[in-house]
């Protein structure tokens, strides 16, 4: 009523009309577009919460991970610290033994197999296996050392091929390609047979019967005389082609 009361004539109302038109359809645009804007700010505000829920699970996650990993390295520290007491007595207690008792570990290993049930005899293999076997254990108590190849310090792969050089026989450098030799059963491993662990390979000793290997472990270690089961996991045998 007051729009007709202020109007001097029909085309001043209209006039006067329509620009009102145009202010509500502008008002309800507003109104709209702060809707929509409020609607997006509830959603980001949802999923800032699960974000930081997200972020709280991976936060106590992590933690578990970390407490985890420290308490792995802390066991992993103290059994090092083990070995190394250990590799130092046995390299003591092998530097005092005279050639005939340092032979006489084999007959020791064949006596503890027996008295174990597992059988002492095995066969004998060629020459060649025989004497790279021999070689083997001719080092028993050396040095290791990564990527040498003697003659007072090897690595794993360095050992086995100076030991079938020593038989007249040339074989790869490194371990993962010793293991491409013919696969060989534990039980029917000979001397000079090759033995790898771990998957993928990474590690291989040479056997020298008795159910035993000569081993170029590690730096604490150094090269040494254990059962074929004791080198590490998946031991897996091979053997050498001759010729």
């Amino acid at each position: 009523m007051s729009l007709i009361l202020t109007a001097d004539n029909a085309d001043d109302f209209l006039e006067q009309a329509t620009s009102l038109e145009q202010v509500a359809a502008d008002n309800r645009t507003v109104m709209q577009t702060a809707l929509a804007a409020k609607q997006k700010a509830a959603q980001a505000s949802v999923a800032a919460v699960s974000a930081q829920q997200s972020a709280a699970t991976a936060s106590e996650t992590a933690a578990t991970a970390k407490k985890e990993a420290d308490a792995a390295a802390a066991t992993a520290a103290t059994r090092k610290t083990s070995l190394d007491a250990a590799a130092a007595k046995y390299r003591t207690l092998y530097n005092r033994l005279s050639a005939v008792e340092q032979a006489a570990m084999l007959s020791m290993a064949q006596a503890s197999q027996a008295a174990a049930g597992i059988a002492s005899v095995e066969p004998v293999g060629d020459a060649a296996g025989q004497k790279a076997a021999a070689a083997a254990i001719t080092k028993i108590g050396g040095g290791y050392c990564y990527a040498c190849d003697g003659p007072e310090s090897y690595d794993c792969s360095g050992l086995t091929k100076w030991a079938w050089a020593t038989a007249g026989i040339d074989i790869p450098r490194v371990s993962y390609e010793q293991a491409n030799y013919p696969e060989v059963p534990l039980d029917q491993l000979q001397p000079g047979d090759l033995v790898t662990y771990y998957s993928p390979v990474s590690h291989v000793a040479i056997y020298v019967g008795y159910g035993m290997v000569v081993s170029a472990a590690d730096e604490s270690l150094g090269i040494i005389y254990v059962p074929v089961e004791k080198g590490g996991p998946n031991a897996t045998g091979h053997r050498v082609p001759r010729g």
